[in-house]
């Protein structure tokens, strides 16, 4: 298995080298000491991936390595001191601040459960796509052609931003997980990609095949490139 070139250990890569610069950049209301804290176990968490990285490794062998679970130690000791002081939301940038670093951690804890998909370094492999119940719709009170919709697996819940007119409550629908974004003021944490699902998939990852890949690759591809 080349790891170095497989999308969901460098999509890992990217989106940690995002929430650093969140911890050392956007100024959230921690202490400096805390930042310093913060920041010290992200760099562990940082070796660690790399050592991955460079392993060419067969998957069989790193789901079973040491190194995996070093990994995942490092990623819940980032977790640890971010849980011992709870978030003050001040305003939309912190609003947001806070969404990428809920969305960082998500992404890093679950690349054991991606990486378990499979040897073929597919790009959709890269994110987390999961099928939700839609729970709530309503317009967005800026913006007349989108809406703000609540949807969840049972377990976790999350705010979609969206320009489908037909999501109604109850349906069942993938959302891939992506880098929030600040919509006029409101904060989206996914993006709808699939048609209404049976039930069954509420929870679960749909098969590729019933999601709407080219809008799923495209976004990748963008993080992928971006700045962090």
């Amino acid at each position: 298995m080349d790891t170095s070139k497989d999308y969901r250990i460098l999509y890992c890569e990217r989106i940690l080298d995002r929430f650093m610069n969140v911890i050392r950049y956007w100024k959230l209301p921690y202490y400096t000491l805390k930042r310093e804290k913060v920041l010290n176990r992200a760099e562990r968490v940082k070796s660690a991936l790399m050592t991955i990285k460079y392993s060419f490794l067969p998957l069989d062998m790193l789901l079973k390595s040491d190194m995996l679970r070093e990994y995942e130690d490092a990623v819940e000791e980032v977790v640890k001191v971010l849980s011992e002081e709870r978030p003050i939301i001040s305003d939309e940038k912190t609003k947001l601040s806070y969404a990428e670093i809920r969305y960082a951690t998500r992404t890093l804890r679950t690349l054991r459960n991606r990486l378990m998909l499979g040897e073929k370094n597919r790009i959709e492999y890269a994110i987390d796509i999961v099928g939700v119940e839609v729970a709530s719709v309503s317009k967005h009170p800026r913006a007349d052609r989108l809406y703000i919709t609540k949807a969840g697996t049972g377990e976790e819940s999350y705010i979609v931003i969206t320009n489908i007119r037909d999501v109604k409550k109850g349906e069942v629908r993938a959302i891939a997980l992506l880098p929030p974004a600040l919509i006029m003021g409101e904060v989206s944490e996914a993006m709808y990609c699939s048609n209404p699902l049976p039930p069954e998939y509420k929870g679960k990852r749909p098969p590729s095949n019933l999601i709407f890949l080219s809008e799923v690759t495209s976004q990748i591809e963008e993080v992928l490139k971006s700045t962090p």
